[in-house]
């Protein structure tokens, strides 16, 4: 079965990252997972928070923004299926196995969600 390494970009997101990591890990139980979490700076528990709920945590030294912490993400995952989900719970976690299953059948390389569009 193939790991998904999910990665949340993240800068002072204390708000959000403690209620958003429980809610990956539920939405991912039937599948090897983890959670990296690629602080970008934070001024706040973000860090904390986010390795009390189970997650990797990476930090950058300074804030080099998302395209930044995106690749430093990809760099620290293990996994055979890489998401990337929002850390300010724009995203619902319950649509990472709907996105990921074209990769998981096997159908798909590579899959974009969108917002804009309607479910396929």
């Amino acid at each position: 079965m193939k790991m998904v390494s999910v990665i949340i970009p993240a800068r002072d997101e204390a708000n959000t990252i403690g209620s958003l990591i429980p809610k990956i890990k539920g939405s991912l139980s039937g599948l090897p997972h983890e959670i990296i979490v690629v602080d970008g700076w934070s001024k706040d528990d973000t860090v904390a928070i986010a390795q009390s709920s189970g997650a990797i945590v990476v930090s950058h030294e300074r804030d080099l923004g998302k395209g930044a912490a995106m690749k430093t993400g990809v760099e620290n995952a293990r996994g055979d299926i890489l998401a990337f989900i929002d850390s300010d719970g724009a995203n619902d976690p319950r649509d990472i196995p709907s996105v990921i299953a074209p990769i998981v059948r096997g159908e798909a390389d590579f899959v974009i969600g969108s917002r804009a569009l309607a479910p396929c």
